[in-house]
């Protein structure tokens, strides 16, 4: 009994019994077999009510909990399926996981925090699952957290609009934040002015007309779209692309006064040429009169 009661407290999880522990030593892994109290049993996954049973099994089904250690711990039960009036058929609620989930609640939350902090390669290393998985438990934890997403487009007065590249540098998604909250509150798949369109198309005009101010680079299509659905918008540069195009025209004046220079020195080097071009033609002829003298001379005096 001391071993049971201990299990359940590591799991964390009211409201079931446990049968018994078996440990498979050829793949490191603790296999838990409960049973849910009968208070809990024929539960909807989606609303939570008691409802009537609609057919029963005898097979096991697997949940992955947080491992123990260097061993993976799975929970297994019967679950059968219920008859909702208002949802339709479904398998029962579970005490430890959520519905759709192959995962316990405290594995999906340790994947959720995991990934505000490490991309989703180191994620799956760590928690040892497939990287596929912690996008999927993503989507599950957003779904479960934030079921309507427009929530995050009231209230908004200065926004940031900027584009990132991924798969290395092949692919764009471009990203909305709201700089009062400083949170993300939209992602597109794609760049340019469609993407950012749509976007706005969430938006209702009131929603539109309350933006004050957007921060984003250079591009000509974000003014464009800024000018067509924001009407009481300013825009304002980013710091970064402002200190690179100073820094790019500095290096562009540069360069110009370089060729400047190197034109003019070319210009005064063909001057001095010239002029010593000049000098040395009149010392040849100088220098060639008097061989001639000197030779007649010679000659004379033969």
């Amino acid at each position: 009994m001391a071993f049971k009661k201990l299990l359940k407290s590591i799991l964390n999880v009211n409201c079931i019994k446990i049968i018994n522990a078996e440990f498979d030593h050829v793949s490191s892994s603790l296999y838990i077999r409960v049973e849910i109290t009968k208070g809990q049993r024929s539960r909807c996954p989606v609303c939570g009510r008691k409802c009537n049973g609609y057919d029963s099994t005898t097979e096991y089904r697997s949940w992955r909990a947080l491992d123990f250690g260097a061993c993976r711990v799975y929970i297994l039960s019967h679950v059968n399926r219920v008859q909702c009036p208002v949802h339709g058929i479904h398998t029962e609620q579970v005490p430890w996981a959520h519905h759709h989930s192959g995962f316990t609640r405290e594995s999906e939350q340790q994947v959720a925090y995991l990934a505000l902090h490490l991309n989703r390669t180191e994620v799956s290393k760590l928690m040892r699952i497939n990287w596929r998985t912690v996008g999927m438990i993503l989507s599950r934890t957003k779904d479960r957290l934030e079921p309507d997403s427009s929530i995050r487009f009231k209230n908004l007065r200065r926004i940031g609009i900027d584009e990132t590249s991924y798969r290395k540098g092949h692919k764009y998604i471009m990203v909305v934040i709201d700089h009062d909250t400083n949170q993300v509150i939209w992602v597109g798949k794609g760049t340019g002015k469609e993407v950012l369109s749509s976007f706005f198309a969430l938006l209702t005009q009131e929603q539109r007309e309350s933006i004050e101010l957007t921060s984003a680079d250079g591009a000509r299509w974000i003014q464009s779209c800024i000018e067509e659905w924001l009407p009481n918008c300013e825009r304002w540069i980013d710091g970064f692309h402002v200190v690179q195009w100073a820094i790019e025209c500095m290096d562009e004046r540069r360069k110009e006064v370089w060729r400047e220079a190197k034109q003019k020195k070319r210009g005064n080097q063909k001057e001095e040429e010239d002029v010593l071009k000049k000098e040395k033609k009149p010392r040849q002829q100088q220098n060639m009169g008097r061989a001639i003298n000197m030779h007649l001379a010679r000659i004379l005096r033969i």
